[in-house]
């Protein structure tokens, strides 16, 4: 992990060549061992890489409810641990404490593995530091939103699973969905003022 004093996120851009400009294609990250503690803030932002949109996945109709137009991402990175052996027990982002004020929008996050009786150590997204922010995202699914990747946990997992004592956690306009332990989004204990707001989780 990257180690020493950082106050503001450090931004993580995106802008991988396409074989054809007119046409972007999705690009993969596949995670080859077990990913790193994220320990100092970062803004990773997949909605950078040409091609991409955030749309609106839960839209409210004028009278009320829900509007039938609403509209979804256009991700075109994908993060995926769905290579790791599930004996190396991984998540696929983990915020440590440190990593306050840290975000991601606009990936496609996958894959998570492990077979642990821990379940720190086997969510697609696992958030211990504060105002943490996950918006425009597709967790559990590849990047077109509709199917699955392989999600190899035992049960307590999460898609996002969000530790005790945070602060000012905003869940936003995000598809969670096909993690396949227990819960879509986990508190594992008391968070201060957290916001889930416009979610698709199911």
């Amino acid at each position: 992990p990257v180690t020493g004093v950082q106050t503001c996120a450090l931004p993580i851009f995106f802008n991988i060549p396409n074989a054809n400009p007119a046409i972007p294609q999705v690009h993969t990250i596949a995670l080859a061992t077990a990913s790193p503690e994220i320990t100092q803030p970062v803004s990773i932002d997949g909605m950078t890489q040409p091609g991409s949109s955030c749309g609106e996945l839960v839209k409210a109709a004028a009278g009320g409810g829900i509007a039938d137009n609403n509209t979804p991402h256009t991700v075109k990175i994908e993060v995926t641990a769905i290579n790791i052996n599930p004996a190396q027990r991984t998540n696929v982002f983990y915020f440590a404490k440190t990593a306050n004020k840290s975000s991601v929008r606009g990936m496609a996050i996958n894959g998570s593995r492990g077979t642990s009786p821990y379940p720190k150590q086997r969510n697609n997204v696992y958030i211990a530091a504060s105002n943490v922010t996950m918006s425009c995202n597709y967790i559990g699914t590849h990047a077109d939103g509709a199917s699955y990747a392989t999600h190899e946990s035992t049960d307590g997992s999460a898609g996002v699973y969000i530790e005790l004592n945070t602060d000012d956690i905003v869940i936003e306009n995000n598809l969670i969905s096909g993690n396949d332990g227990c819960y879509g989004v986990n508190f594992a204990g008391a968070s201060n003022n957290p916001r889930l707001h416009k979610n698709i989780i199911g």
